[in-house]
């Protein structure tokens, strides 16, 4: 996954790049990395697991005590 096709897809999730890399347990930072450099093979997994299944996002929120702002 390039990083212009990660901040696509985490804006249509309407997270923040820092929210989304929180939400997986990375610093804020790393969020932006992801944005501008490299995404992990983990991550783009993630991504595309929830676009195949919206509703895995309510279960990865429920299991990090985390939802969007």
């Amino acid at each position: 996954m390039s990083p212009a096709a990660y901040r696509e897809a985490v804006k249509a999730l309407k997270y923040t790049q820092t929210e989304f890399a929180e939400m997986l347990g990375a610093k804020p930072r790393t969020g932006q990395y992801w944005a501008s450099v490299a995404v992990p093979g983990p991550v783009a997994l993630i991504i595309r697991l929830i676009q195949a299944r919206p509703e895995l996002l309510g279960v990865i929120e429920e299991l990090t005590g985390r939802k969007r702002g």
